[in-house]
């Protein structure tokens, strides 16, 4: 796999941008499962505050991106074999912090990870549980953490597998989207393993001093605008002045699961009865 992704990004990587930079970019974490607004926060923080969007870096749909760090290794020929040296991983990873940090010309970068990514860069030698070696290194470099969740697992669950089905992400309109019916294992699966991330990152980070707590149901208002008080919590936590800001290009779903997916009541039902049993997971 990796092998595969070198050769392709190779070719795509472009190149990084021009602007002199005043001083050392300071790193932004957005650590969340897959349909929580991670993408709509990513741009909105960029597009208020002027931060660099270096998007999800370990995303092997996005090896154009420059950031990418799949990029980043196929610029600089390293190789499988290199990767999952344990005297060598901590040391790529580690250089390819330093390359954004030293070369970004913005005051903040935001890369955006989710749960499922984590163990796309390697931690050699170490357990499931294990703390990832990228985010032991990124809290070495002083990186704030945003820890997006959200309460309505159900909803989480069949806005993915709708956007797997239908193959759009991001925003997806109602029309867009003819009714049919989901695969309700599928869906009760990523619930259950979206619980068993959220409780694993969020022991990783419950003593972290630089990190900050959001909640989808409470960033979005009914209309997809920011909520005051999450749009204040996050300027401040930034120190800055202006408030946050949707992105125009950018933001939450409008879909009536009710009416797309027709067998909405039976995966509503399967998916009481499983997060029900995973109280324990996790702890």
């Amino acid at each position: 796999m990796f092998d595969t992704l070198f050769a392709k990004s190779s070719a795509e990587a472009g190149h990084p941008p021009t602007a002199q930079r005043q001083s050392a970019t300071k790193l932004i974490c957005i650590i969340s499962g897959q349909r929580s607004g991670s993408t709509a926060l990513r741009r909105a923080l960029c597009h208020s505050y002027n931060m660099t969007d270096l998007g999800e870096i370990l995303h092997d749909d996005e090896l154009e991106n420059y950031w990418n760090f799949f990029s980043y290794c196929a610029r600089r020929r390293i190789g499988l074999n290199e990767l999952i040296r344990f005297d060598r991983a901590g040391r790529i990873i580690e250089d390819y912090l330093n390359s954004i940090i030293g070369s970004i010309p913005s005051e903040y970068a935001v890369l955006d990870i989710k749960f499922n990514c984590w163990n796309n860069t390697p931690s050699p030698w170490a357990y499931f549980d294990d703390e990832p070696l990228l985010l032991e290194l990124l809290k070495d470099a002083d990186c704030e953490f945003i820890f997006l969740t959200r309460s309505d697992k159900a909803a989480q669950s069949v806005s993915h597998q709708l956007s797997l089905v239908t193959l759009m992400w991001g925003r997806i309109e109602h029309d867009a989207v003819e009714p049919l019916e989901l695969d309700v294992d599928e869906v009760v699966s990523r619930a259950i393993s979206t619980v068993a991330s959220e409780r694993r990152f969020e022991k990783l980070l419950q003593h972290y001093p630089r990190k900050i707590d959001l909640k989808y149901e409470e960033m979005f208002l009914s209309d997809g605008a920011f909520s005051p008080i999450s749009a204040a919590r996050i300027q401040e936590f930034f120190d800055q002045n202006d408030p946050l800001q949707l992105d125009p290009y950018s933001g939450r779903s409008f879909l009536d699961k009710p009416t797309i997916v027709k067998n909405l009541g039976e995966i509503n039902e399967r998916l009481d009865e499983a997060l029900a049993s995973t109280v324990n997971i996790g702890s």
